[in-house]
C-alpha cells in the first residue's frame, strides 16, 4: 500500500528512465505529471464471511463505490488464485443505491480447500480494496488470509468399533482432497 499524498510520475522503458526534459513538456513537476493517493478514493472491505465450504456464496461488505461489475461472462480473466471461475451474484449499494457502501456476493467454484484472500478492483480513480485489519487471520504456516474453505464430514460408518482397532471406518463428506488424514481421539487412522 502507498502512503496518502502527492507523487510525481517517473517512467522507465526497457530499463532506461525517460529523461526529465521529455516528461510533461520538460516540466516533470507540473501538475499534469502529479498523482495523488487518497484514502477517500480507496475502496474497503469491512466485513466478510470468514469460512465456508467450496461452492458457497461469500458476501463482502464495505465501501464499494459502484453497483456495476465488469463482466457477466465467466472467462479466464475472472478467477481466483487457483484459476477457478468466480461467479458474481450482484452488488447492492446501501440507501437504495445512493451510498458508496454496500455488499458484493460471489461464489467460488471448484473444490479448493484452504486459505484465500479477497479483494475488489474498481475502475476509474479507485483501484484495489483495503481490508480492515480485523479481517486478516494468520494460518499455522504463518500465511495471512481472509477466507478459509473447508471440507464437510456428513457421516461415519460404522459408529462403533473395538478398542483394539482393526475396523474399516468409512468417512463420507464433501470436498475432500486426495491427501486426507483422519484421527479418532487424537490418534491417526491408517
Amino acid at each position: 500500500p502507498a502512503k496518502e499524498g502527492y507523487y510525481f510520475v517517473k517512467v522507465n522503458v526497457d530499463g532506461e528512465d525517460i529523461p526529465p526534459e521529455f516528461l510533461c513538456g520538460g516540466n516533470p513537476k507540473h501538475s499534469s505529471c502529479r498523482f495523488r493517493y487518497t484514502i477517500y478514493n480507496t475502496p474497503t472491505i469491512t466485513e466478510i464471511r470468514q469460512s465456508a465450504p467450496p461452492g458457497e456464496v461469500i458476501e463482502m461488505r464495505g465501501k464499494i463505490m459502484s453497483a456495476v461489475y465488469g463482466s457477466n461472462i465467466i472467462s479466464t480473466a475472472i478467477t481466483n488464485s487457483i484459476s477457478d471461475p468466480i461467479l458474481s451474484y450482484g452488488i447492492t449499494l446501501d440507501n437504495d443505491g445512493l451510498a458508496q457502501t454496500g455488499t458484493l456476493k460471489c461464489k467460488m467454484t471448484g473444490t479448493f480447500i484452504g486459505n484465500s484472500n479477497a479483494s475488489i478492483i474498481i475502475d476509474g480513480p479507485y483501484g484495489r480494496t483495503l481490508p480492515d485489519l480485523d479481517l486478516l487471520r494468520v494460518s499455522g504456516n504463518g500465511d495471512i488470509y481472509m477466507i478459509q474453505t473447508y471440507a464437510e464430514v456428513t457421516g461415519i460408518s460404522p459408529p462403533l468399533g473395538s478398542t483394539e482397532g482393526g475396523l474399516r471406518l468409512t468417512v463420507t463428506g464433501k470436498n475432500f482432497d486426495t491427501n486426507v488424514k483422519v484421527t479418532i481421539g487424537g490418534r491417526f487412522l491408517v
